[in-house]
């Protein structure tokens, strides 16, 4: 008998056991899972959908909420955000490839503005100062004296002393300009109104000129130009759409086609004082030269307070910052003292509303969301 007691015991005593040693394991597991939630709840965590964004010293939870914006306003096609030139968040909201193009509108003013940089380097345009009559009499023949000594760093600067109204949501004299049977003539006929360098007037007819004068001081077409000296060694190697005028030169104010990468690209290449890939593309001087304050703008547009080479220029928060600017919410922002890049491409057709809507939409996501985010 004492040897079955103790034969029983043997077995009894595991079998009570078992479920036990379960039931603390369980406890000790719950344990471990409540302490790890609060710590979480009481030290919130960055948003795994942008890790890089803290490595770079910006608030990923305002980043977050945003990309959030521009994902419920239901226009904008794309946000990119790099810091010191790496993408810290990237997204697409309506189209599904990265490498779509699309319209970047007038932020194509921008990159004539270093096709001219380009130009001077190599000699086929002497400088800025140069008169326009010289160039142009060659196409639109004879200006008169007052038209004819507009200089080039009057085009670049908006201040020609065109009449011109573009900036409302009609666009008026940019449709007439655009439906005119002669884009370079309509232009050239207007009356001058304010004597040239002294007042800005969004033009995007003189901005053409400016592409006209490439065309025929290099003997290359605007398209051809760029491919070689600014495209190809940004890396942009594909064909891209990009209209012409009735008289075959190419807008010199809008319809160039680019993807969202490629447009930052443009924007870091002009950050990195004109470097890309080691390579030196645009002079460091006109990098500096034309993205700083040339001429007052008035306040034409939100947070556009002066105007550089084709380049918008402003301040908030005593940071300074130029911008690429389209139509309808398309922009290339640059904040030099935080080494950031913000670039856009908005559809207004796809948000409903006008474009001048979706263009501040797609700008106070920028200005007011993202720029607070970064940290110094």
């Amino acid at each position: 008998k004492n040897e079955d007691r103790i034969y029983y015991r043997v077995i009894l005593i595991p079998n009570q056991r078992r479920p036990m040693m379960r039931k603390i394991r369980l406890l000790i597991f719950a344990i471990l899972l409540l302490t790890f939630s609060c710590k979480e709840d009481k030290n919130p965590t960055a948003p795994l959908a942008y890790p890089k964004a803290e490595e770079q010293n910006i608030n990923s939870v305002q980043l977050e909420e945003a990309f959030s914006s521009a994902r419920a306003d239901g226009g904008v096609l794309s946000l990119i955000v790099a810091r010191n030139n790496i993408v810290v968040a990237d997204e697409y909201f309506i189209v599904d490839r990265v490498d779509t193009t699309n319209n970047i509108r007038s932020v194509t003013k921008s990159v004539l503005s270093a096709l001219i940089s380009i130009a001077i380097d190599k000699g086929f345009i002497n400088s800025i100062n140069d008169e326009i009559g010289p160039y142009l009499k060659i196409d639109a023949g004879e200006l008169d004296d007052e038209k004819d000594k507009i200089t080039i760093k009057q085009l670049l600067t908006m201040s020609a002393g065109f009449p011109w109204q573009e900036l409302d949501a009609s666009a008026t004299d940019y449709v007439k300009w655009a439906q005119a049977g002669n884009q370079v003539d309509y232009v050239l006929a207007l009356p001058i109104v304010n004597p040239p360098g002294t007042v800005f007037t969004y033009n995007s007819g003189a901005s053409h000129l400016l592409s006209v004068i490439l065309e025929i001081a290099t003997g290359k077409s605007t398209y051809k130009f760029a491919r070689e000296f600014l495209f190809r060694p940004l890396g942009i190697t594909r064909s891209l759409e990009w209209s012409v005028d009735k008289q075959e030169y190419y807008n010199g104010s809008s319809t160039l086609r680019l993807g969202p990468h490629e447009m930052l690209r443009f924007g870091l290449l002009f950050l990195n004082n004109g470097f890309a890939d080691g390579k030196q593309i645009l002079s460091s001087d006109w990098v500096q030269l034309s993205t700083r304050p040339h001429i007052t703008t008035s306040d034409a547009v939100p947070f556009g307070t002066d105007y550089g080479f084709l380049w918008w220029t402003g301040s908030t928060s005593n940071r300074d910052f130029y911008f690429a600017n389209g139509w309808g919410g398309q922009f290339i922002v640059n904040v030099p003292d935080l080494n950031l890049t913000v670039v856009a491409q908005s559809d207004w057709a796809a948000g409903g509303r006008p474009a001048h809507e979706q263009w501040w939409n797609t700008i106070n996501i920028i200005m007011n969301q993202i720029l607070p985010a970064v940290r110094k």
